[in-house]
């Protein structure tokens, strides 16, 4: 395993890498550095002081991620197949969705109800608590039109 460090302007970003012998002649080359967080670290201890203590970073945290507000955003209108739903996103990829589909539904947000047909059928939807967030995200579609608009 080896690290280096890549300065920024302002901010170091640390990467660490580590070398898989799974290929006898060439091996390779990982990047792990988007791993979790360890759960004995600093870090995730305030984070999880903060997301239990404050309400505003613990919804934040279920939808804030690059991805999991505009599913949801998609998912107001009514149930959606995969590949709908990666169509409607554009740029995507199918492990990324397939990745924030399985967070949101593990964070009860969406469902998933897979048919037993072939070719198989899956379709999202959102959960009761889940169609809560129209209001929440109508109003972030007004302020960040607002925002654009000035700035």
């Amino acid at each position: 395993m080896f690290s280096y460090f890549k300065i920024s302007f302002t901010k170091i970003i640390a990467v660490t890498y580590i070398y898989d012998i799974s290929n006898p002649l060439y091996g390779t080359i990982k990047n792990v550095s988007m791993t979790k967080i360890k759960e004995t670290s600093t870090n995730f201890a305030n984070k999880k002081a903060l997301t239990d203590e404050c309400p505003e970073l613990y919804a934040s945290k279920m939808i804030g991620g690059q991805w999991s507000l505009a599913i949801c955003s998609y998912l107001i209108n009514g149930k959606l197949r995969f590949g709908e739903l990666r169509k409607s996103l554009g740029n995507i990829t199918e492990r990324m969705l397939t990745l924030q589909l399985r967070r949101l539904e593990e964070d009860k947000i969406i469902t998933r109800t897979i048919f037993a047909e072939v070719p198989p059928r899956v379709e999202y939807e959102l959960t009761e608590i889940g169609y809560k967030l129209k209001p929440v995200i109508e109003e972030l579609e007004k302020w960040g039109i607002m925002h654009k608009e000035s700035t």
